[in-house]
């Protein structure tokens, strides 16, 4: 299943990059839209495999455009909310949502969910170095002392 499609729906373009990382490292295609709109015109010509969708765009509920993608990718295993927390109180009662994953969440949190829905397993994947990837630094990480660390320079 490695080359398959996911369409991810979040207006936070970090999200985005690291969904795409995360399942980039599995032999996915990952393409994203920003908003509603963009999520509505993307889907016209895109098939996905499943969708990962925010549960709150442009500070607005998805519920229009769960029934929305629903009804145009019949096939497709549905619809993933990435809840922030701010969205439905039972998320699977929107149509198509299949599951939900809470951010922040670990990117094997989403691998696992992932591969489970769209029956593909971990190792299937390109056999891409491990690395971390984090926003806040590891546990072990020491920052280097002033004198040490190197000056940045340059002009924008």
């Amino acid at each position: 299943m490695p080359g398959e499609s996911i369409v991810v729906i979040d207006d936070s373009p970090t999200l985005s990059k690291l969904v795409q990382l995360v399942l980039g490292e599995m032999g996915l295609q990952v393409i994203a839209a920003n908003s509603d709109a963009g999520a509505r015109e993307l889907l016209k010509t895109e098939k996905p495999r499943l969708v990962l969708l925010d549960d709150m765009l442009d500070d607005k509920p998805v519920d229009d455009l769960c029934a929305h993608i629903s009804a145009l990718t019949p096939s497709a295993p549905g619809v993933v909310l990435l809840r922030s927390g701010h969205g439905p109180k039972d998320p699977t009662k929107l149509p198509g949502v299949v599951d939900s994953i809470t951010k922040p969440f670990s990117p094997d949190a989403l691998k696992a969910l992932v591969s489970h829905i769209v029956g593909m397993s971990l190792q299937e994947g390109p056999s891409l170095p491990r690395r971390r990837l984090m926003l806040t630094p590891a546990p072990d990480f020491t920052p280097p002392k002033a004198e040490e660390a190197p000056a940045l320079t340059g002009t924008l």
